[in-house]
């Protein structure tokens, strides 16, 4: 749908998000998927509610990419909700959930030359395919 909007109109800048989280058994189950995947970073060892946070841009041929990512340790809960004879709604806690979260966003810069946005798609998807497969590692490749 975006290449199709963008071969319609001039975009001005272009991005593609990606949101991903890998399941973990308990919260320090999550904090240690967050050490094995940030390796490279050095958190206390009692550290919890772990969360990393940067943007590293690149020069490509057709100007710059910003790379934002977010690692972060992250807790789902699953609510189901009753309602009372009196009207009010009570929540409860059905399930809880710990994971690793990453969410990656790859965009042009206002000086990316977006003559050809359908390209630009596809260089931002395949940037956000190398983050998702290699990780703090691709945003610290020269």
């Amino acid at each position: 749908m975006a290449k199709k909007l963008a071969s319609t109109t001039k975009p001005v800048r272009v991005a593609i998000v990606a949101n991903m989280i890998k399941m973990a058994a308990s919260a320090s189950g999550a904090a240690d998927l967050f050490r094995q995947v940030l390796n490279q970073a050095q958190f206390p060892d009692t550290a919890i509610d772990l969360t990393l946070q940067l943007n590293v841009s690149r020069t490509v041929d057709q100007g710059q990419i910003n790379r934002l990512c977010r690692w972060a340790t992250t807790q789902m809960q699953l609510l189901a909700v009753q309602i009372g004879p009196d009207g009010v709604a009570t929540p409860v806690v059905t399930a809880v959930e710990h994971g690793l979260a990453l969410m990656a966003d790859v965009n042009t810069a206002p000086t990316f030359d977006l003559n050809d946005a359908n390209l630009a798609f596809d260089l931002l998807a395949a940037e956000v395919a190398e983050i998702i497969s290699s990780g703090y590692a691709r945003l610290t490749a020269a």
